[in-house]
């Protein structure tokens, strides 16, 4: 049975989706700029999602605001994301790259981080850094709410043949690391189908796109099991937030 947070609760998992995906679409696209830009409000909404579902002290002005270190900040003080690591300097670059909405923003911008040896940087390899953090969060959230609908890889899943769901993993370490997980979810849903032959019979093709799903999630684990583990393993190692240090 639902119940009235629900709808909030996929609002923001949606939210944070459609954030995400228009970032790694942009990104392959070579829209770097735009991409950095929907990369940081993918940032912002998994961090501000997180203040829905958990208990915080965040200022009511501060969650008004786009300022993703301090709302990082608070959300490492008030207990969440304890599991996350990331560096000051790639939380920097984030904002460099987010005030960079409006002209005026950027000139501005520019001119506050250029004593600090500063500039607007942005190369093809970074959007790796940005998936890694951004993944991470969502993981975070996913395991201290232990709740999957959460998760934008919850979503990611159910859009697999589509372009967006090609954007999604594509190249992406941090996603492909968390195939097993998904097929995990699915799986817990199938069983509850199984179970449910009312269900079943009542929506068939809710079921067939479900079982289509997990075909499809089991054939991409396979091929990253056989062909890709250790090179994109490596990879989600090497590329870490934490170690971030601006170009």
């Amino acid at each position: 049975m639902r119940n009235e947070n629900d709808g909030l609760l996929e609002m923001w998992t949606k939210q944070k989706y459609d954030y995400y995906v228009a970032a790694r679409t942009l990104w392959e696209n070579n829209q770097m700029q735009m991409a950095a830009l929907m990369c940081a409000y993918a940032i912002e909404a998994q961090i501000k999602s997180a203040f829905s579902l958990f208990q915080h002290n965040c200022p009511i002005k501060e969650l008004n605001k786009h300022n993703v270190p301090k709302l990082f900040a608070q959300a490492k003080n008030d207990g969440i994301f304890s599991d996350v690591s990331v560096s000051g300097e790639f939380l920097e670059f984030v904002m460099d790259n987010f005030e960079r909405r409006y002209p005026k923003q950027t000139r501005d911008r520019l001119q506050e981080i250029r004593p600090q040896g500063r500039a607007f940087i942005l190369i093809s390899d970074l959007n790796l850094y940005y998936d890694k953090f951004i993944i991470d969060l969502d993981t975070s959230i996913y395991k201290k709410s232990n709740d999957c609908r959460t998760s934008i890889l919850f979503l990611a899943k159910r859009n697999l043949e589509s372009v967006e769901g090609k954007y999604f993993f594509q190249l992406n370490p941090a996603a492909l690391a968390r195939l097993e997980e998904a097929i995990s979810w699915l799986g817990e849903e199938l069983s509850g189908y199984e179970k449910d032959q009312e269900f079943s019979a009542s929506y068939p093709v809710h079921v067939s796109i479900r079982k289509n799903e997990m075909e499809i999630l089991k054939r991409m684990n396979c091929e990253w099991l056989n062909r890709d583990r250790h090179a994109i393993s490596t990879l989600n190692i090497i590329v870490d937030p934490a170690n971030f240090k601006h170009p």
